[in-house]
């Protein structure tokens, strides 16, 4: 499957990832591919699909929060659309999140928000939702993608457990202050080096009858 990576709205293709769709049919969830996409708030038509989506949710401060992004913030959405990003369809949004970059590789969640419709934790959480791992998809992609993020949790039953399951570690419970850091990778070449220091370190024992 060709894989879009310009955005003609004025996004930009971050990535993809499957969240989960229910099936009456099979009174189970499947999985169901998503775009993570960056917005550009210096694209008209990127403004006005925010505020289409203000409308469809409900919640006008968003659009405010949203538009506050400064040049060191970036703003990212997680849709079904897998084409004609020209037309973005509000229904098909699932969340977005804002972050302000201190570094290249190194970001703060200040705003993760899922679709109204398919909140699956706290205290507006659905009993069935139609999409589910909507917050979790967005997190592992930003994950993907940065060396280290830290947000503040807000209070409310769930939340913390959510990104608790997502990696996060809570590093101040009194300010609800999470942090998240990429596992470093250890090389082949590395589990090289430290078996053949193992094996020459069992020679030495053994010649030196230690």
């Amino acid at each position: 499957m060709t894989e879009i990576h310009n955005v003609s709205f004025g996004a930009k293709y971050v990535d993809n990832i499957k969240v989960k769709k229910y099936h009456k049919w099979i009174n189970s969830y499947l999985p169901q591919k998503s775009c993570l996409v960056q917005i550009d708030f210096g694209n008209n038509n990127d403004l006005e699909a925010i505020r289409e989506v203000c409308d469809t949710w409900r919640w006008s401060p968003f659009l405010r929060f949203m538009q506050n992004a400064g040049k060191a913030e970036k703003v990212f959405a997680l849709t079904l659309q897998k084409k004609k990003f020209e037309n973005l369809e509000p229904e098909k949004l699932l969340g977005f999140a804002k972050i302000r970059e201190y570094a290249e590789k190194d970001g703060n969640i200040e705003f993760l928000q899922v679709n109204p419709k398919y909140i699956n934790v706290g205290e507006e959480r659905i009993s069935r939702p139609k999409y589910k791992g909507n917050g979790t998809a967005i997190l592992k992609l930003l994950q993907k993608k940065y060396e280290h993020l830290s947000l503040l949790s807000v209070d409310e039953p769930g939340i913390d457990d959510f990104y608790r399951s997502n990696g996060f570690i809570l590093e101040d419970g009194w300010i609800g202050l999470f942090n998240w850091d990429k596992p470093r990778k250890i090389s082949q070449e590395s589990l090289t080096d430290v078996f053949l220091k193992y094996i020459r370190n069992l020679f030495d024992i053994k010649k030196n009858g230690i």
